[in-house]
């Protein structure tokens, strides 16, 4: 029972939460339910009965934090749309493309380390909150992932919880096969990212995960932006993994849905800018001539610690790279010729060697450099050549990251961490 304003009443069950308008219990996955969850966000309960905040405050006494702890982790840089070189960037392309560049620039979501850290924090915090004070939690990263992004955040996390919650002890698994011994059920096994986008990598691993003695696991996926799709992909795989069928699959409780390309061009916009940057994306064969070419759906969204490659988002354009008839005929794919074409283009240059004619026009412009206006702060000197793996913004989980911001001198202050009283601050640093 529960006594509120010196009435009882009966306690609500775990999936509900009481509605203090009303006094009443209400589904957690219900409209109410979901209003007075934002609302109070610490204060959701938790599978043991008691609510987040009291967990949270019962395990601070238990392990009080110290002072200040400084983290072993590289703070990225500002960059955020420089506004002057975005409008300098649209007049330079076409008019054709220049309202839809237009909309996608505008609803880009740009994350600051910042804001990254502070939804991380609350979703290591959910993590916190339903594990078992006296069993370690399993990070499942794999050794190649040492110098990508989730092993960065892994760096973090880990970091974290010495500091706030060293009760809890981690356990870091090199291999999706779950040949650990000290695994038992009821385990926790985490799977980390910074941003889930169609969710192809996490959802491959999701698949060759191989729970070898059939334990009953929970899997829980620490992302705080995902997509739609990135989701559903991965319930998906997990559903087919035969291994995994008695364990559960929890997403963090704060999502925040990364927007699509498509929730803000159309599909005829689509076929207009792959004319434009089809060189650089390739999701076509060569032979698919008579089909209508577009992209394929992209999400709208980089961080001050990465942006993705041209697989996920639209990272041509993030670079600065101009829209224009001058970069298309640059870039111009040569077309297939039949027989007839290529023995008269033999014959021709044939000619035009003996008879010393100068390059034509076509060739001349092929010489010229590409257009870039580089648009994101602090990569205004950056031309991103690779689309795969851009240079900027500066990964600061890569080996390179300090001779990175030497080579292009950036006098942008470096920043670390240090935590204090479970709250972060910044130190400033003015040199690397």
């Amino acid at each position: 029972m529960e006594i509120i304003n010196g009435k009882k009443y009966k306690k609500c069950s775990d999936n509900k939460i009481r509605n203090l308008k009303t006094n009443r219990c209400v589904l957690i996955t219900g409209k109410i339910g979901s209003e007075i969850i934002k609302k109070n966000s610490g204060k959701i309960p938790s599978i043991t009965g008691k609510t987040r905040d009291e967990i949270l405050k019962k395990n601070d006494k238990k392990n009080p934090p110290t002072t200040e702890y400084k983290l072993n982790i590289k703070y990225p840089l500002d960059h955020s749309f420089n506004k002057v070189k975005v409008e300098e960037y649209l007049n330079a392309c076409d008019i054709e493309v220049r309202g839809i560049l237009r909309k996608i620039i505008d609803n880009t979501m740009h994350v600051s380390f910042e804001k990254f850290i502070i939804n991380l924090n609350k979703n290591i915090k959910d993590l916190v909150n339903i594990v078992s004070d006296n069993r370690p939690i399993f990070i499942l990263v794999e050794k190649d992932y040492q110098y990508k992004s989730n092993y960065w955040v892994y760096d973090y996390l880990q970091n974290y919880l010495k500091f706030n919650y060293p009760r809890i002890k981690i356990i870091l698994l090199n291999n999706l096969k779950l040949d650990n011994t000290l695994i038992q059920d009821n385990d926790y096994i985490i799977k980390i990212d910074d941003c889930i986008y169609s969710g192809s990598q996490m959802s491959k691993d999701v698949m060759f995960i191989d729970n070898i003695n059939n334990l009953k696991l929970n899997f829980f996926i620490l992302c705080s932006y995902i997509s739609k799709k990135g989701q559903k992909r991965i319930i998906d795989t997990f559903n087919y993994n035969k291994t995994l069928k008695r364990c559960n699959l929890i997403f963090n409780i704060f999502i925040t849905k990364i927007p699509s390309m498509f929730s803000y061009i159309t599909y005829s916009e689509s076929v207009l800018l792959y004319k434009y940057i089809n060189y650089y994306i390739n999701e076509y064969d060569d032979d698919d001539e008579d089909e209508k070419k577009y992209i394929s759906d992209k999400y709208l969204i980089y961080f001050d610690h990465k942006l993705a490659d041209v697989v996920s988002t639209l990272t041509p354009i993030y670079s600065g790279y101009v829209l224009n008839k001058r970069n298309l005929k640059i870039q111009e794919k040569p077309k297939k010729q039949n027989i007839k074409e290529q023995k008269y283009n033999i014959i021709n240059s044939i000619i035009n060697f003996f008879n010393f004619k100068k390059e034509d026009n076509n060739n001349k412009e092929k010489d010229k450099p590409l257009l870039y206006i580089p648009f994101i702060k602090n990569c205004e000197k950056i031309i991103n050549n690779d689309y795969y793996e851009p240079e900027c913004p500066f990964t600061p989980y890569k080996l390179d990251f300090k001779d990175m911001i030497k080579k292009f001198k950036l006098t942008g202050k470096t920043k670390h961490l240090s935590f204090e009283n479970n709250k972060y601050k910044k130190k400033l640093f003015h040199s690397l």
